[in-house]
């Protein structure tokens, strides 16, 4: 899982700067342009990560989901 994670957060390393900080929520306007980190958790307590996921508070917006198997 991590040389997935790692070669998205290479992938993505081109568009940083491209966009803007998403507004329309307050607390998303004051999230740093560049933060950006992911993070896998299969089975506790592995956990596979990459970028500032392991920041204290972080802003999740849409791509948070939950599978069962």
């Amino acid at each position: 899982m991590q040389n997935i994670l790692d070669q998205i957060y290479a992938d993505v390393q081109p568009l940083y700067g491209t966009g803007r900080v998403a507004d329309y929520i307050p607390a998303l306007g004051q999230v740093p342009p560049r933060q950006f980190g992911m993070a896998v958790a299969v089975w506790a307590p592995e956990l596979d990560a990459k970028g500032n996921s392991v920041l204290g508070a972080f802003a999740l917006e849409r791509l948070v989901h939950l599978w069962k198997m």
